[in-house]
């Protein structure tokens, strides 16, 4: 990610990577790690993995200097953690194959 715009990375958010499920099905989640972001609402419809459509209201830009998942848990400076519904991850045009950032909407 270019300096410039990760300087505008100002909040922070919770990141917990999802390590797999418990015996009864629930997910469980690895320790916490903080992610510089930058968070915008915004009313928008996004298509699910199960190809349904869902509104999101929430986009969480973050750096791609890591990997997320759709069942990784998130959590917002106001202490809530909606669920990830996509994920948008471009390539840096400089070092292709190389992620620039995330885009998650919630």
């Amino acid at each position: 990610m270019h300096a410039a715009l990760r300087a505008m990375l100002t909040e922070t958010v919770i990141h917990r990577s999802c390590t797999g499920q418990d015996a009864y099905g629930k997910p469980t989640y690895g320790g916490a790690v903080n992610r510089p972001a930058r968070i915008a609402y915004q009313l928008t419809t996004v298509m699910t993995a199960q190809g349904g459509e869902r509104v999101s209201t929430t986009v969480v830009y973050c750096d791609g200097d890591f990997a997320i998942t759709l069942r990784d848990k998130l959590t917002l400076p106001d202490g809530t953690s909606p669920v990830i519904q996509a994920i948008y991850s471009p390539t840096d045009p400089t070092q292709p194959g190389t992620v620039d950032h995330h885009e998650l909407r919630l």
